[in-house]
């Protein structure tokens, strides 16, 4: 949570299927059609949201997730907790 108390907004599903066709300049059908593995895009958007409820991370932490980075992930659990 943002210090005014404010929930943050999580990017759904349908949300990045909807950035990356207007990236490419298609449409999200042709955007869901190229996706390798749509449960592996699930399960990293759906990150952030885990961290922030189980492990009670801030939105550095959780903006981390999204990296995919274990070694970016550590260093900030590691400055998170020492503050």
């Amino acid at each position: 949570m943002d210090p005014e108390g404010a929930e943050p907004v999580y990017l759904e599903f349908a949300d990045a299927l909807e950035l990356y066709a207007a990236i490419v300049g298609g449409t999200t059908g042709q955007a869901a059609d190229q996706l390798r593995d749509r449960a592996g895009l699930k399960s990293a958007l759906g990150r952030p949201r885990n961290y922030a409820l189980y492990e009670d991370a801030d939105l550095a932490l959780q903006a981390a997730t999204l990296t995919g980075s274990r070694r970016v992930r550590l260093s900030l659990m590691a400055i998170s907790a020492s503050r």
